[in-house]
């Protein structure tokens, strides 16, 4: 008997030791994960609060009918999600999760979709994206691959109308709190397979339920691809960059790189981060008033080059307003030359990593 008790007590401590493991494994992060709690109104995925759409993602609350006593259950619970992508056109869907990612920890996101029996193309992937605040459209198209985790398939997500679980890692950059779902192809064009039926238009239609983001707290996370490709974002140089600069050796057409300007994936936003750096800019300005420069802003290959000179654009002219408002005095200017100036090979995630910049170049040197 005594053996017994002992051999119990002992599986009991085993138990309770990895209790705390177990339960930190499995913390969704996302908040309502299975779109159960319904605010009573509303047909689109705002209507299960905290969830937000770009464009007009559906809610269900209840099963789905098709025809001939046909009809879509949910995976779980009673509610799920329809996400749309057509031609020139797709829907997304975000939410802010519980507690930020942090830098170098892997995570795991799995979701079920169920394809929509309807539709006259897959798409080939179907994942997220990462940021600290919610993107628009346009935003979440020029998202560097460091901030997004797919799933794919070259013939095609199809899942046979059943439900069908998607899982794909992520190593997290550090602050991201916005995760956003949907297509995230860089051109949806290019993205589409055809299932070999009648067609009219190009439609692509998935349910999706119970979406889970969870850290793997025992994942080593001591050789991370991810960060060691961030090279700008995890290992900039030091912020006295322009200690180390003489204004009288500058040159006319030379060129500063600015290593520790951060922006928000896709967006043209400072982030705090940047602070440091272009207030010493700010400093060096002053002190050297006769400097005639120029903000170049870049961006790597990826998505639409309209997109990408926009963007270009915009954030040297968020260095540029900076510059100005903090009562520089130099003779300043900005441009944006999109992808058209790369510095390393867009083929990789260094390589993008490098080629999403900001510079300085000398103009003239009015002494």
């Amino acid at each position: 008997m005594n053996r017994i008790v002992s051999v119990w007590g002992k599986l009991l401590c085993l138990f309770c030791c990895f209790l705390p493991w177990m339960l930190e494994a499995q913390t969704n992060l996302v908040p309502n994960s299975g779109f159960e709690k319904f605010s009573g109104k509303g047909l689109f995925i705002a209507a299960a609060k905290p969830w937000k759409n770009i464009y007009t993602v559906d809610y269900y609350h209840g099963p789905f009918k098709l025809h001939d006593d046909k009809k879509v259950e949910p995976h779980s619970g009673k509610s799920f999600a329809g996400v749309r992508f057509q031609k020139n056109y797709r829907e997304y869907m975000y939410v802010k999760l519980d507690s930020t990612l942090k830098a170098g920890h892997h995570y795991t996101i799995t979701f079920w979709v169920c394809f929509g029996e309807w539709s006259t193309y897959s798409v080939k992937s179907l994942g997220v994206c990462f940021s600290k605040k919610p993107l628009n459209q346009q935003q979440v198209e020029q998202v560097p691959p460091e901030f997004k985790a797919e799933v794919g398939n070259k013939k095609g997500i199809v899942s046979d109308y059943k439900w069908t679980k998607l899982t794909v890692p992520y190593t997290a950059i550090g602050g991201e709190r916005i995760m956003t779902i949907g297509n995230m192809a860089p051109k949806i064009n290019k993205d589409f397979k055809r299932i070999g039926r009648p067609f009219k238009t190009i439609e692509a239609y998935y349910f999706m339920d119970d979406i889970s983001l969870c850290e793997d707290v025992h994942a080593d996370t001591t050789h991370s691809k991810k960060l060691d490709s961030l090279i700008v974002a995890q290992q900039s140089l030091p912020i006295d960059t322009f200690k180390t600069v003489s204004a009288k050796d500058l040159k006319v057409g030379q060129i500063i790189k600015l290593h520790n300007i951060f922006f928000e994936p896709g967006n043209a936003e400072l982030l705090e981060e940047s602070n440091d750096e272009l207030d010493y800019l700010v400093t060096f300005l002053n002190e050297n008033p006769y400097l005639e420069i120029r903000v170049n802003g870049h961006t790597d290959n990826s998505g639409y080059t309209l997109n990408n000179q926009n963007l270009s654009d915009q954030r040297a002219f968020a260095v540029y307003n900076y510059l100005l408002r903090k009562g520089v005095k130099n003779n300043i200017s900005y441009k944006g030359f999109g992808a058209t100036k790369p510095i390393a090979t867009n083929s990789t995630p260094v390589g993008r990593s490098r080629n999403r910049r900001v510079e300085l170049e000398i103009i003239k040197k009015n002494e």
